[in-house]
Protein backbone atom coordinates (compact mmCIF):
# COMPACT_ATOMS: atom_id res chain seq x y z
CA UNK A 1 0.00 0.00 0.00
CA UNK A 2 1.23 3.49 -0.90
CA UNK A 3 -0.54 6.57 0.47
CA UNK A 4 -1.27 9.37 -1.96
CA UNK A 5 -0.65 13.03 -1.13
CA UNK A 6 -4.40 13.54 -0.74
CA UNK A 7 -4.67 10.58 1.64
CA UNK A 8 -1.75 11.91 3.71
CA UNK A 9 -3.47 15.30 3.99
CA UNK A 10 -6.67 13.63 5.15
CA UNK A 11 -4.85 11.49 7.70
CA UNK A 12 -3.02 14.53 9.04
CA UNK A 13 -6.36 16.31 9.57
CA UNK A 14 -7.82 13.23 11.26
CA UNK A 15 -4.83 12.97 13.60
CA UNK A 16 -4.95 16.66 14.52
CA UNK A 17 -8.69 16.54 15.17
CA UNK A 18 -8.23 13.37 17.18
CA UNK A 19 -5.53 14.98 19.30
CA UNK A 20 -7.74 18.02 19.88
CA UNK A 21 -10.64 15.76 20.89
CA UNK A 22 -8.38 13.82 23.28
CA UNK A 23 -7.46 17.10 24.97
CA UNK A 24 -10.93 18.61 25.34
CA UNK A 25 -12.99 15.40 25.77
CA UNK A 26 -13.03 14.19 29.39
CA UNK A 27 -13.42 10.57 28.25
CA UNK A 28 -10.88 11.07 25.43
CA UNK A 29 -12.12 7.93 23.72
CA UNK A 30 -13.13 9.39 20.36
CA UNK A 31 -9.86 11.29 19.89
CA UNK A 32 -7.69 8.35 20.90
CA UNK A 33 -9.57 6.05 18.53
CA UNK A 34 -9.13 8.52 15.65
CA UNK A 35 -5.38 8.80 16.20
CA UNK A 36 -5.10 5.01 16.44
CA UNK A 37 -6.75 4.67 13.03
CA UNK A 38 -4.24 7.10 11.52
CA UNK A 39 -1.32 5.19 13.07
CA UNK A 40 -2.75 1.96 11.66
CA UNK A 41 -2.99 3.47 8.18
CA UNK A 42 0.66 4.55 8.23
CA UNK A 43 1.86 1.27 9.74
CA UNK A 44 0.76 -0.73 6.69
CA UNK A 45 2.24 1.64 4.11
CA UNK A 46 5.17 0.52 2.00
CA UNK A 47 8.48 1.03 3.83
CA UNK A 48 6.56 2.11 6.94
CA UNK A 49 8.51 3.27 9.96
CA UNK A 50 7.90 0.93 12.92
CA UNK A 51 7.00 3.97 15.02
CA UNK A 52 3.48 3.94 13.62
CA UNK A 53 2.93 0.31 14.56
CA UNK A 54 4.13 1.06 18.10
CA UNK A 55 1.96 4.17 18.29
CA UNK A 56 -1.08 2.19 17.18
CA UNK A 57 -0.47 -0.48 19.84
CA UNK A 58 -0.03 2.11 22.57
CA UNK A 59 -3.13 4.10 21.56
CA UNK A 60 -5.13 0.86 21.56
CA UNK A 61 -3.93 0.28 25.13
CA UNK A 62 -5.02 3.80 26.10
CA UNK A 63 -8.41 3.22 24.46
CA UNK A 64 -8.87 0.00 26.46
CA UNK A 65 -7.86 1.68 29.72
CA UNK A 66 -4.60 -0.24 30.07
CA UNK A 67 -2.57 2.98 29.75
CA UNK A 68 -3.24 6.64 30.52
CA UNK A 69 -2.47 9.95 28.86
CA UNK A 70 -0.01 12.15 30.75
CA UNK A 71 1.81 15.40 30.06
CA UNK A 72 4.63 13.35 28.54
CA UNK A 73 2.09 11.54 26.34
CA UNK A 74 0.83 14.79 24.86
CA UNK A 75 4.40 15.82 24.03
CA UNK A 76 4.88 12.49 22.26
CA UNK A 77 1.61 12.88 20.32
CA UNK A 78 2.50 16.47 19.45
CA UNK A 79 5.80 15.25 17.97
CA UNK A 80 3.99 12.64 15.90
CA UNK A 81 1.61 15.35 14.72
CA UNK A 82 4.53 17.57 13.72
CA UNK A 83 5.92 14.74 11.59
CA UNK A 84 2.57 14.39 9.80
CA UNK A 85 2.35 18.16 9.33
CA UNK A 86 5.79 18.27 7.69
CA UNK A 87 5.00 15.22 5.55
CA UNK A 88 1.83 16.93 4.33
CA UNK A 89 3.71 20.17 3.64
CA UNK A 90 6.10 18.32 1.33
CA UNK A 91 3.28 17.80 -1.15
CA UNK A 92 2.47 21.53 -1.46
CA UNK A 93 5.77 23.32 -0.79
CA UNK A 94 8.20 24.36 -3.44
CA UNK A 95 11.08 23.43 -1.16
CA UNK A 96 11.73 19.95 0.17
CA UNK A 97 11.12 20.21 3.92
CA UNK A 98 13.22 17.88 6.07
CA UNK A 99 11.08 15.43 8.03
CA UNK A 100 11.53 15.41 11.82
CA UNK A 101 13.39 12.38 13.18
CA UNK A 102 11.04 9.80 14.70
CA UNK A 103 13.72 8.00 16.73
CA UNK A 104 12.88 9.73 20.07
CA UNK A 105 9.18 8.97 19.60
CA UNK A 106 9.94 5.33 18.76
CA UNK A 107 12.20 4.99 21.82
CA UNK A 108 9.58 6.49 24.12
CA UNK A 109 6.83 4.26 22.73
CA UNK A 110 9.00 1.16 23.12
CA UNK A 111 9.51 2.00 26.78
CA UNK A 112 5.79 2.61 27.34
CA UNK A 113 4.86 -0.71 25.73
CA UNK A 114 7.48 -2.60 27.74
CA UNK A 115 5.97 -1.15 30.92
CA UNK A 116 2.55 -2.48 29.91
CA UNK A 117 3.85 -6.04 29.51
CA UNK A 118 6.35 -6.52 32.32
CA UNK A 119 4.16 -7.36 35.29
CA UNK A 120 2.25 -10.58 35.77
CA UNK A 121 -1.51 -9.94 36.25
CA UNK A 122 -1.44 -10.92 39.94
CA UNK A 123 1.41 -8.51 40.71
CA UNK A 124 -0.19 -5.74 38.67
CA UNK A 125 -3.46 -6.18 40.54
CA UNK A 126 -1.67 -6.10 43.90
CA UNK A 127 0.13 -2.87 42.94
CA UNK A 128 -3.15 -1.28 41.84
CA UNK A 129 -4.86 -2.30 45.09
CA UNK A 130 -2.07 -0.78 47.17
CA UNK A 131 -2.27 2.52 45.28
CA UNK A 132 -6.09 2.54 45.36
CA UNK A 133 -5.98 2.07 49.13
CA UNK A 134 -3.40 4.84 49.48
CA UNK A 135 -5.51 7.21 47.35
CA UNK A 136 -8.49 6.70 49.65
CA UNK A 137 -6.63 7.54 52.87
CA UNK A 138 -6.27 10.98 54.43
CA UNK A 139 -5.71 10.37 58.17
CA UNK A 140 -2.06 10.59 59.17
CA UNK A 141 -1.90 7.13 60.76
CA UNK A 142 -3.60 5.53 57.74
CA UNK A 143 -1.29 7.35 55.36
CA UNK A 144 1.73 6.13 57.34
CA UNK A 145 0.49 2.55 57.07
CA UNK A 146 -0.38 2.92 53.38
CA UNK A 147 3.02 4.31 52.36
CA UNK A 148 4.74 1.62 54.43
CA UNK A 149 2.84 -1.12 52.58
CA UNK A 150 3.85 0.37 49.22
CA UNK A 151 7.44 0.65 50.47
CA UNK A 152 7.45 -3.03 51.44
CA UNK A 153 6.11 -3.95 47.99
CA UNK A 154 8.93 -1.98 46.37
CA UNK A 155 11.52 -3.55 48.67
CA UNK A 156 10.39 -7.04 47.62
CA UNK A 157 11.08 -6.10 43.98
CA UNK A 158 14.24 -4.11 44.67
CA UNK A 159 12.37 -1.09 43.28
CA UNK A 160 14.56 1.81 44.42
CA UNK A 161 12.25 4.61 43.21
CA UNK A 162 9.32 3.34 45.26
CA UNK A 163 11.47 2.91 48.35
CA UNK A 164 12.88 6.43 48.07
CA UNK A 165 9.47 8.03 47.51
CA UNK A 166 7.75 6.14 50.31
CA UNK A 167 10.73 6.41 52.67
CA UNK A 168 10.65 10.22 52.46
CA UNK A 169 6.90 10.27 53.10
CA UNK A 170 6.99 7.88 56.07
CA UNK A 171 9.77 9.96 57.64
CA UNK A 172 7.57 13.06 57.31
CA UNK A 173 4.51 11.21 58.64
CA UNK A 174 6.49 9.98 61.64
CA UNK A 175 7.17 13.63 62.59
CA UNK A 176 3.46 14.35 62.31
CA UNK A 177 2.47 11.31 64.34
CA UNK A 178 4.85 12.02 67.23
CA UNK A 179 3.66 15.63 67.49
CA UNK A 180 6.89 17.23 66.30
CA UNK A 181 4.91 18.85 63.47
CA UNK A 182 1.27 19.88 62.97
CA UNK A 183 -0.15 18.90 59.61
CA UNK A 184 -1.07 21.72 57.22
CA UNK A 185 -1.66 22.31 53.49
CA UNK A 186 2.05 21.98 52.67
CA UNK A 187 2.19 18.45 54.08
CA UNK A 188 -0.96 17.41 52.23
CA UNK A 189 0.47 18.84 48.99
CA UNK A 190 3.65 16.77 49.23
CA UNK A 191 1.77 13.61 50.22
CA UNK A 192 -0.63 14.07 47.29
CA UNK A 193 2.25 14.62 44.87
CA UNK A 194 3.87 11.42 46.16
CA UNK A 195 0.70 9.49 45.32
CA UNK A 196 0.66 10.98 41.80
CA UNK A 197 4.31 10.13 41.25
CA UNK A 198 3.78 6.52 42.32
CA UNK A 199 0.98 6.26 39.74
CA UNK A 200 3.33 7.48 37.01
CA UNK A 201 6.04 4.89 37.65
CA UNK A 202 6.46 1.98 35.27
CA UNK A 203 7.01 -1.33 37.06
CA UNK A 204 10.53 -2.81 36.78
CA UNK A 205 11.26 -5.97 34.84
CA UNK A 206 12.40 -8.92 36.89
CA UNK A 207 15.80 -9.00 35.10
CA UNK A 208 16.49 -5.36 35.98
CA UNK A 209 16.75 -5.84 39.73
CA UNK A 210 18.13 -2.82 41.56
CA UNK A 211 20.12 -1.65 38.51
CA UNK A 212 17.18 -0.07 36.70
CA UNK A 213 17.71 3.69 36.10
CA UNK A 214 15.55 6.00 38.17
CA UNK A 215 12.30 7.22 36.59
CA UNK A 216 12.13 10.27 38.88
CA UNK A 217 13.21 13.42 37.05
CA UNK A 218 14.68 16.46 38.82
CA UNK A 219 11.35 18.30 39.03
CA UNK A 220 9.53 15.40 40.67
CA UNK A 221 12.49 14.68 42.95
CA UNK A 222 12.30 18.23 44.28
CA UNK A 223 8.51 18.20 44.59
CA UNK A 224 8.19 14.89 46.41
CA UNK A 225 11.44 13.83 48.10
CA UNK A 226 13.31 17.07 48.80
CA UNK A 227 10.18 18.87 49.98
CA UNK A 228 9.27 15.99 52.29
CA UNK A 229 12.76 16.15 53.81
CA UNK A 230 12.50 19.94 54.22
CA UNK A 231 9.12 19.69 55.92
CA UNK A 232 10.24 16.84 58.18
CA UNK A 233 13.07 19.05 59.45
CA UNK A 234 10.66 21.91 60.19
CA UNK A 235 11.23 23.92 56.99
CA UNK A 236 8.67 25.17 54.48
CA UNK A 237 8.18 26.09 50.81
CA UNK A 238 6.07 28.65 48.96
CA UNK A 239 2.92 27.19 47.41
CA UNK A 240 2.25 30.47 45.58
CA UNK A 241 5.14 29.80 43.18
CA UNK A 242 4.31 26.12 42.73
CA UNK A 243 4.13 24.63 39.23
CA UNK A 244 2.30 21.35 39.82
CA UNK A 245 1.70 18.33 37.59
CA UNK A 246 -1.73 19.64 36.59
CA UNK A 247 -0.02 22.79 35.26
CA UNK A 248 2.57 20.72 33.41
CA UNK A 249 -0.13 18.64 31.70
CA UNK A 250 -2.19 21.73 30.86
CA UNK A 251 0.88 23.35 29.29
CA UNK A 252 1.58 20.22 27.23
CA UNK A 253 -2.04 20.14 26.08
CA UNK A 254 -2.04 23.84 25.16
CA UNK A 255 1.21 23.43 23.23
CA UNK A 256 -0.31 20.53 21.28
CA UNK A 257 -3.46 22.53 20.52
CA UNK A 258 -1.45 25.52 19.30
CA UNK A 259 0.62 23.20 17.12
CA UNK A 260 -2.40 21.82 15.26
CA UNK A 261 -4.49 25.01 15.05
CA UNK A 262 -2.69 26.52 11.99
CA UNK A 263 -3.55 23.47 9.92
CA UNK A 264 -7.17 23.52 11.05
CA UNK A 265 -7.40 27.25 10.30
CA UNK A 266 -6.01 26.68 6.80
CA UNK A 267 -8.71 24.09 6.25
CA UNK A 268 -11.42 26.56 7.33
CA UNK A 269 -9.94 29.25 5.04
CA UNK A 270 -10.11 26.89 2.06
CA UNK A 271 -13.74 26.04 2.82
CA UNK A 272 -14.62 29.73 3.23
CA UNK A 273 -12.86 30.62 -0.01
CA UNK A 274 -15.25 28.42 -1.95
CA UNK A 275 -18.29 30.28 -0.57
CA UNK A 276 -19.49 33.90 -0.52
CA UNK A 277 -16.73 36.38 0.38
CA UNK A 278 -16.68 37.48 4.03
CA UNK A 279 -13.82 39.86 4.76
CA UNK A 280 -14.61 40.05 8.50
CA UNK A 281 -14.35 36.28 8.90
CA UNK A 282 -11.08 36.19 6.98
CA UNK A 283 -9.73 38.99 9.18
CA UNK A 284 -10.77 37.09 12.33
CA UNK A 285 -9.04 33.95 11.15
CA UNK A 286 -5.86 35.90 10.40
CA UNK A 287 -5.96 37.54 13.87
CA UNK A 288 -6.41 34.14 15.50
CA UNK A 289 -3.50 32.72 13.50
CA UNK A 290 -1.25 35.55 14.66
CA UNK A 291 -2.32 35.00 18.28
CA UNK A 292 -1.45 31.31 17.98
CA UNK A 293 2.05 32.17 16.73
CA UNK A 294 2.57 34.64 19.60
CA UNK A 295 1.51 32.06 22.19
CA UNK A 296 3.72 29.37 20.64
CA UNK A 297 6.78 31.58 21.11
CA UNK A 298 6.03 31.93 24.84
CA UNK A 299 5.67 28.20 25.56
CA UNK A 300 8.54 25.71 26.05
CA UNK A 301 9.26 23.17 23.31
Amino acid sequence: MHLTAQEIAGLRRDFERGLLAAIIDEQRTSGVAAMARVAQAFSIEEQADSTWHLLGRWLDAVHKGDAVLTAESFVLLRDAGRYLKTLDQQRVGAEQVALPVLDPVRTALTGLLVELDVEAPAESERWDRLLDHLDQTSEVADLRSGFQQVYDYGADLGWADVMEICGSQTNLLDRLLDGTLTIDVHHYQVLTDAKLLLRDLGAPQAKDGASRPSQIDDLWYERVIERADVLASGGEFDLATDDGPQTMEATAQLTAVLDILPGLLDGVRQEVASGPSDSSLDHSLETLSQAVQALQQKLPD
